[in-house]
């Protein structure tokens, strides 16, 4: 409030203004004076020209322009609005702000942040709550001025029913059971509606329900439980009620299959107690396998599976039972078959059995189960009731490695020659064993050729060095030498990690220096060849042939060669001493008896002669083996072994044998000449 003041040296002068904001006044007291008055409210802030005129009724007029400033109040209060309320969940609320200054004076919201305490619905910027689920909460109302305001309550009850749910939705009873049936209502965001009136009645031979939702099981067949809301206008049904077809499962106890073999792992009977015929179309089986691995890894255990029906009915697979079906392995696997009649009030057998990989994880156990509730296919859709799975107690677990796991494979050389040399003949390929590292500690070969051990040097085992193929003996890492042992070549105190699924050995040869020409080298890993320190020796069910014979390429004789002998005056009428020296070798395998020796005489007489004059000059040759290893002289450790007469410049020993160690055996023989007394002729020369 202000006041306004006019002078005028004549009279009074009569004030006013121009239009005043809304709530403000002007008095105009009489004697040039006058009074202004105004409190604004919110939401008048801001700025007003206000014009105040003094007339003294003279034609002029005097004014004054006012300008009036009037600040925001500060907001220190929020008050939402409606504070507590209910609303169902299939409607819409907005909420609304008030806010007041100091004095409980109606001030500026600002930017309003809306909240909720729980999550039963949502609310948008301007204040729409949209109702979702069932619950309380409180709203919040958070001024960008700064004070904050939370409602008292607020409530989500459930909306009108659009949907009736009845649980259980499926069932399998035995005659004479009862259960409860209860049906449910739901709004258009899935809360639980109550329903003022609801009535139960069945469909199909199966039972009677009460009102409360009571079902007595009181006769065997299909059919289903229906409820009905006649004031929510709404109706359901469950699906298929079934009683009682029976299913049983039968144990089976412990057992082992190796890899590759096959086993019975589950066995069930199926009794059909109602009137009527039932008509079975297939099984579906799933997988059951237990191991430390993954669903896939444990899948590789089984290659395929089947369903005999047991005719015989002794739970044990015989050529007695029939095949139904077979299939591919996988985590469920469907069976079907052709139209198999359970005649009522009888039953059948089945026998479900699988086959194991090649590589399967040893130390795994091998099962499958069925759900009767689902798995189970029959022509009218009838259900088999029974323990939730069917499996047979016990397990089958894989144990063992076999022929089928381990890849040999030799190389088609051809023929081989004793040399220096190592030739790579055999490619072995081991499995690993289960899901973690296995070791090698003993590996064996055999030869399914006619070589012997003597025919070889030595035979070295080698692990791959990383690219799969040999390359030499000096890129791949060396294991050891194989012992002959009897009947196979053995090397052991190993410890190799087997960590792949296929781990890669190369065998090398080295033949001897003397083998037996024409054997033959065809090595394969024997029956028990391969020992692993898990235990998974193997092959358990016998040989691994390399699948190629080499042929050993040596030529066998007897060689001979000269030794040296000095020359030597020779006096007519005595002994002349060793005049040719020989070495002979045997390279056969086997010892050679020398039944004979020719030597040629070749004589000289620089005076002229003929070969009959040259013979003469030599009573007689005797041969001798040298024992002493001097070949010069002969000494009483030689042995005489044949004498013999020249004639036409030839001498022929004779005798039994003369043994010559084979495999490189060797003797030497010396032959000395018996000068003639009368016929040698001086300066003549023998050889």
């Amino acid at each position: 409030s202000f006041g306004v003041t006019a002078v005028d040296p004549d009279d009074a002068a009569s004030l006013s203004t121009s239009l005043l904001p809304s709530g403000a006044s002007f008095i105009d007291n009489g004697d040039g004076t006058g009074t202004f008055d105004w409190t604004p409210v919110y939401p008048q802030a801001g700025s007003y020209d206000v014009t105040f005129y003094a007339d003294d009724g003279s034609p002029d007029t005097d004014s004054e322009l006012v300008t009036i400033t009037v600040t925001p109040a500060v907001t220190t209060r929020l008050e939402i609005s409606p504070d507590s309320v209910i609303v169902s969940a299939d409607s819409t609320l907005s909420f609304e702000i008030s806010a007041f200054d100091a004095g409980d004076d109606p001030s500026e919201a600002g930017t309003i942040t809306w909240l909720l305490t729980s999550d039963i619905g949502t609310i948008d910027a301007s204040g729409r709550f949209d109702a979702v689920t069932v619950g309380q909460a409180r709203v919040v109302a958070q001024s960008s001025h700064g004070p904050v305001d939370t409602s008292a309550w607020l409530e989500v009850i459930p909306g009108t029913p659009v949907e009736i749910v009845i649980t259980p939705d499926t069932a399998t009873f035995i005659l004479g059971d009862t259960a409860t049936f209860v049906a449910y209502g739901y709004d258009a965001d899935s809360n639980v509606a109550e329903f003022s009136d609801v009535g139960f009645e069945t469909y199909g031979p199966i039972g009677a329900i009460d009102s409360s939702g009571l079902f007595v099981a009181s006769s065997r067949g299909v059919g289903h439980v229906a409820a009905t809301s006649e004031a929510a206008g709404l109706s359901a049904a469950t699906g298929s009620i079934i009683v009682e077809t029976l299913i049983d499962p039968i144990p089976l106890g412990d057992r082992a299959v190796r890899p590759g073999q096959s086993a019975v792992v589950l066995a069930f009977r199926l009794e059909n107690r109602l009137s009527e015929d039932k008509a079975l179309l297939g099984f579906t089986f799933h997988d059951g396998t237990r191991g430390p691995g993954n669903a896939i890894q444990r899948l590789t255990n089984i290659d395929s599976i089947y369903v005999y029906l047991d005719r015989d009915d002794d739970s044990t697979l015989s050529v007695a039972d029939s095949l139904l079906s077979a299939a591919e392995y996988a985590a469920a696997v469907s069976l079907d078959f052709d139209t198999l009649t359970v005649p009522a009030y009888s039953g059948y057998t089945f026998l479900v059995g699988v086959r194991a990989g090649a590589n399967p994880r040893d130390g795994d156990s091998l099962d499958v189960y069925l759900v009767p509730a689902t798995d189970i296919e029959t022509a009218d859709g009838s259900v088999f009731v029974g323990p939730d799975t069917v499996n047979s107690l016990g397990y089958t677990l894989v144990d063992g490695m076999i022929s089928e796991q381990i890849s040999v494979s030799g190389e088609a050389l051809g023929t081989i020659e004793p040399a220096d040399s190592l030739y790579f003949i055999l490619t072995v390929d081991l499995p690993c064993n289960g899901y973690s590292q296995d070791t090698l500690t003993a590996f064996s070969v055999y030869n399914e050729g006619s070589a012997t051990a003597g025919d070889f040097d030595s035979l070295l085992l080698f692990v791959d060095g990383g690219n799969g193929m040999w390359d030499g003996a000096a890129a791949e890492y060396i294991l050891g030498m194989l012992t002959f042992t009897g009947d196979r070549w053995t090397i052991s105190g190993l410890s190799r990690p087997l960590t792949a699924t296929s781990n890669r050995l190369f065998l090398g040869a080295r033949l001897a220096e003397y083998p037996t020409n024409g054997a033959t080298v065809a090595f394969g890993v024997p029956q028990a060849g391969i020992e692993v320190s898990s235990g998974n020796d193997g092959p358990l069910d016998g040989a691994v042939f390399g699948g190629t014979s080499v042929t050993i390429l040596t030529s066998e004789a007897v060689t001979v060669s000269a030794l040296p002998i000095n020359e030597r005056i020779l006096v007519p009428g005595s002994s002349s001493g060793p005049v040719l020296g020989l070495r002979l070798s045997n390279t056969c395998a086997n010892i050679v008896d020398l039944e004979s020796l020719q030597v040629n005489f070749t004589g000289a007489d620089p005076h002229g002669a003929t070969q009959g004059q040259l013979d003469s000059q030599i009573d007689s040759v005797q041969l001798y083996l040298n024992r002493s290893g001097e070949i010069e002289t002969m000494d009483s450790d030689d042995s005489l072994v044949s004498t013999a007469t020249v004639s036409a410049g030839q001498a022929t020993f004779n005798f039994g044998a003369l043994p010559i160690d084979g495999v490189g055996g060797a003797v030497e023989l010396a032959v000395v000449a018996h000068l003639s007394l009368s016929n040698a002729r001086d300066d003549s020369s023998i050889s």
